[in-house]
């Protein structure tokens, strides 16, 4: 494991440096800068030339690739945002923590709802039950998560009036309103990524309930529901669990819409001003916390998998 561990990191390095590259170089490829976005197309050339050396735009890319580097290197500094300026590492420390609280409760909301539906629906299969199931995982990878925010407003919070339409609470400030302005948005992620673990779990355990060996368990006269359990789930939960890692991995960075529905101060939020405003400082830095993420869930699963099946070993 240790050996497994040592490579997997060492490959996250490679990995890291070659998306740093690729999207620092990218932004360059884009047509105009920073400078033009942040002054306006009426600024005149000395102040655009004055902000540029500002910013030190005016050295060759290469140059002010490896100074970025450097200082990533030794002092843990992924530079200054140019249309905030702010430090970087400020930026993502303020956003992080509100979208992995989403993306945490959201996951786990999935899979209190897709893992039972999924297995539920395997243990009755073609029953009405199983095609009930099938119709709420259909719908759940099908609904746009924008569709499905809008809808949550327009019911819970202009119909109803039960819940705030956007915005987001610190639970420092306020536990009810923390509360309050999170369960739309948790409830939107939740209810679309269910509908994909619904949908692993059932295919996955029918697979398990044909094996030979959950066969011999029901000739032995075992009650069904138990060779459900202990044969069935245990043995289908290396895929859901795969599906599990790479959702939260994906929802770290892939919650822009959701995000932007309930006008929540997420790290999509940085990653929609890097964007707009050309600032390649705060995408790189917010591309590769998305990729450290992603690459520690992906171990994560593989410990995972020793766990759940002895028979893995790592070397």
């Amino acid at each position: 494991m240790i050996g497994f561990a040592a490579r997997r990191f060492v490959a996250m390095l490679i990995v890291l440096f070659v998306l740093s590259f690729a999207f620092y170089g990218l932004m360059e490829l884009i047509p105009g800068d920073p400078v033009t976005v942040s002054l306006g197309t009426r600024a005149t050339e000395e102040l655009i030339q004055a902000r540029r050396e500002a910013w030190g735009l005016d050295k060759p890319f290469l140059a002010r690739y490896w100074a970025w580097l450097s200082g990533v290197l030794t002092k843990g500094d992924f530079g200054k945002s140019f249309y905030l300026q702010e430090p970087v590492t400020d930026i993502i420390a303020s956003k992080l923590p509100v979208t992995l609280e989403l993306a945490s409760m959201g996951l786990l909301l999935s899979i209190v709802i897709g893992v039972p539906l999924g297995i539920v629906a395997a243990a009755y299969k073609g029953r009405w039950i199983d095609k009930t199931a099938i119709i709420f995982a259909t719908l759940g990878v099908s609904i746009p998560g924008f569709w499905m925010g809008l809808n949550f407003i327009f019911l819970f919070a202009v119909t109803l009036r039960w819940l705030p339409s956007g915005g987001y609470v610190y639970p420092s400030e306020s536990i009810s309103g923390w509360l309050q302005s999170s369960i739309m948005p948790v409830a939107a992620i939740g209810l679309i990524n269910a509908g994909a673990v619904a949908r692993m779990m059932r295919s996955t355990l029918l697979e398990v309930l044909n094996e030979m060996y959950v066969t011999v368990a029901r000739a032995k006269g075992v009650q069904e529901r138990w060779v459900v359990i202990k044969h069935g789930v245990r043995n289908a939960m290396l895929p859901v669990v795969t599906i599990i890692g790479l959702t939260y991995a994906s929802l770290v960075g892939g919650t822009v819409v959701i995000e932007t529905v309930f006008t929540i101060p997420g790290i999509s939020r940085a990653l929609l001003i890097a964007v707009n405003k050309r600032d390649n400082i705060l995408l790189t830095g917010c591309v590769l916390l998305v990729a450290v993420i992603f690459i520690a869930v992906n171990f994560a699963v593989d410990v995972l998998y020793a766990t759940l099946n002895p028979k893995i070993r790592y070397s």
